[in-house]
C-alpha cells in the first residue's frame, strides 16, 4: 500500500498529462509513448527507493533522502542533458529514448532486488519502531 497508492495516482496523473499533450498536438505519439514509459520507470524506482529509505528509519538509523533526491531530481536532468547532446550530434531520438529507458531500468534493478530480498525483515523492523 505504501508504494501502490502513490504510484497509481502518479500514473493516472501522468496518463492524463500525456493524453492532453497528444490531443493538443504538442508532442508526437512516439514522444508521448516513450515519455510515459520513461516517467513510469522513474516513478517506480523513486517509489521503491523512497520505501527503502523509510524502512531504514528503524533501529535509530538517521533519516537519509539522498538516493530519492538523486532519482527524483538528478536523473531526469542527466537524461535531459543526454537528449540535448544526442540531438546536437544528430542521433535518432528513438536511440536516446531506448538508452534512457535502459539506464533507468539498470539503475532501478539493484533497489528492487535488495528490497525484495530484505522486505520481510525491514517491515518487521519498521513495525517495531511504530
Amino acid at each position: 500500500i505504501k508504494v501502490s497508492v502513490p504510484f497509481s495516482l502518479s500514473t493516472a496523473s501522468l496518463l492524463v498529462t500525456v493524453v492532453t499533450l497528444l490531443i493538443g498536438q504538442k508532442i508526437s505519439l512516439m514522444t508521448g509513448f516513450f515519455g510515459f514509459l520513461l516517467t513510469l520507470i522513474l516513478l517506480a524506482i523513486f517509489d521503491i527507493v523512497s520505501l527503502k529509505e523509510e524502512m531504514r528509519i528503524s533501529n535509530n538509523r538517521p533519516r537519509s533522502t539522498f538516493l530519492s533526491t538523486c532519482y527524483s531530481y538528478l536523473l531526469p536532468f542527466a537524461f535531459f542533458g543526454v537528449a540535448v547532446v544526442s540531438s546536437v550530434f544528430g542521433f535518432d531520438i528513438l536511440l536516446s529514448y531506448l538508452f534512457g529507458g535502459a539506464v533507468f531500468a539498470l539503475l532501478g534493478i539493484p533497489h528492487v532486488l535488495k528490497i525484495k530480498s530484505k522486505m520481510e525483515d525491514l517491515f518487521i523492523d519498521l513495525e517495531m519502531v511504530n
